[in-house]
């Protein structure tokens, strides 16, 4: 092959690198947002509530939020900006003023701002595996008692729960619930039965002493106040 073809090939092949080279590159994709519901009244993670702009689908509301759901109340937009101030962070979580400045809002705590909630919900979810390696185990225990501690109803446990406050300590708690004989089923049910009592007893909104006596009377309460 004569110098002069192998000149117009390397000629030809610098002018297809040129041309590639000057091409305009493809549009970056931006990362996906992350992904929101609202504005208007929307249930999310067990609260509805009435938003006046998006907010993340991750978004946790506080147990009062919860409360107020369960009870057939609607809840607030969870943010209290006032005119000017962004109501979301850059995440889509609501935004609360403080005299120390705009905090984030996510289950009923108040964070730095949105990477402190990423920390926060990476422990969570550590601390959720661990539970779940314990729940494995404690399934395996079994209580027998009068009662099946999963067919008690939410305001009885309520009550129940009431009573295991009228005493300083935890001893009354772990007599009532696990001692006595009362209550059947595994250490999960009974643990269920203690956290729907609680929460029972907090929509009274009643003192334990106040709750025990407006307990209506049924055999579980004879059975609780007698054990």
């Amino acid at each position: 092959m004569s110098d002069d073809v192998l000149a117009r090939i390397e000629a030809k092949v610098d002018a297809l690198l040129r041309m590639v080279s000057d091409a305009p590159s493809a549009p970056r994709v931006a990362a996906p947002a992350h992904e929101l519901v609202g504005p208007g009244t929307v249930t999310i993670n067990g609260a509805t509530i009435a938003l006046l702009e998006p907010i993340s689908a991750r978004w946790k509301p506080s147990l009062t939020d919860q409360l107020l759901t369960r009870y057939g109340r609607q809840g607030a937009d969870p943010s209290d900006a006032g005119p000017g101030q962004p109501r979301r962070s850059p995440a889509g979580f609501p935004l609360v003023y403080t005299p120390w400045g705009a905090k984030v809002l996510h289950n009923g705590q108040t964070f730095a701002d949105d990477a402190a909630v990423e920390a926060w919900e990476e422990a969570v979810a550590r601390q959720d595996a661990a539970n779940a390696t314990r729940d494995a185990a404690d399934a395996a225990q079994v209580y027998e008692g009068r009662f099946k501690a999963r067919s008690i109803s939410d305001v009885e446990a309520g009550y129940i729960y009431a009573y295991t406050h009228t005493q300083a300590g935890t001893a009354l708690a772990e007599r009532i619930y696990r001692k006595a004989g009362l209550f059947s089923g595994t250490r999960t049910e009974i643990n269920s039965l203690v956290s729907r009592g609680e929460l029972a007893w907090i929509a009274t909104q009643l003192n334990a002493h106040e709750a025990v006596a407006a307990w209506p009377a049924s055999e579980v309460k004879t059975a609780v106040l007698t054990a």
